[in-house]
């Protein structure tokens, strides 16, 4: 029995490294961010327009005049904003839902009655560069990103609607509106 003791000690220490061995292996860690963007056109009512609405305001049957109004400057922070991903190329349309029209022009209805006032929508307030919903008429710009330290200028855009001179002769008293459409393409 005493030669057992020593063998299965020994058979013990055999099979005991001395030093562990380790194996390696590696794993990723990833995350995409997609592209996305938010569009804020709207936070009031017809009667009290604020956000890309436009009020043309109030005026007399009898104005002959051309009619300029814009949706709220960029400055107050309240115009059409629209946000993408850094980097994401977008464009926007706009297109009066009275129209199948893509050139920016719309007529707005009477509330209560079937007049209509015919306007168009433009990108600055020269009136001379349409705001409609293909080709040159969009505008087109590149997203900076969601965070807090993105400047809104880069994402604002100013509304600019123009009625042409005549429109309002002979129309009866009433509201007369309608609704555009935005659609940020990217």
């Amino acid at each position: 029995m005493k030669l057992w003791q020593p063998v299965f000690a020994a058979a013990l220490l055999a099979g005991s490294p001395a030093w562990a061995e380790t194996a390696t292996g590696n794993f990723k860690t990833t995350i995409e961010i997609i592209k996305a963007c938010e569009v804020n056109t709207h936070s009031g009512t017809l009667e009290s327009p604020t956000g890309a609405d436009i009020n043309f305001g109030q005026y007399p049957g009898s104005q002959t005049g051309e009619i300029t109004a814009s949706g709220a400057q960029k400055d107050t922070g309240n115009a059409l904003t629209v946000k993408c991903s850094k980097d994401t190329s977008f464009s926007i349309g706009l297109m009066p839902t009275s129209t199948s029209n893509n050139d920016g022009t719309g007529t707005m209805k009477r509330t209560d009655g079937d007049e209509k006032i015919a306007y168009s929508l433009h990108k600055d307030n020269t009136y001379n560069n349409a705001w409609g919903n293909e080709g040159a008429s969009l505008v087109r710009e590149t997203g900076t990103g969601f965070g807090s330290s993105v400047n809104a200028n880069n994402t604002t855009f100013t509304v600019y609607g123009k009625i042409e001179a005549g429109q309002l002769l002979d129309k009866p008293i009433g509201r007369y509106n309608d609704t555009v459409q935005v659609t940020v393409t990217y």
